[in-house]
């Protein structure tokens, strides 16, 4: 089990293990992300910033929006 306390942190951390995890799981997320009804992207961007990941992040996400 695992918790979620923010999803926003949760596709971040993803992105951050994406080596580990694999890139699709990655992709995955932000696709998944993209689909509800509310997407924060500017607490995304601040997660991604945050855990220096904003760069490599950014064109997946403006390719999905």
């Amino acid at each position: 089990r695992v918790r979620v306390h923010a999803l926003e942190k949760a596709v971040v951390d993803c992105f951050r293990w994406r080596h580990r995890l694999g890139q699709d799981v990655a992709l995955e997320a932000i696709r998944e992300y993209a689909r509800i009804s509310r997407p924060r992207v500017r607490v995304l961007m601040h997660y991604a910033e945050v855990c220096r990941v904003a760069r490599a992040m950014r064109p997946y996400l403006d390719a999905i929006a």
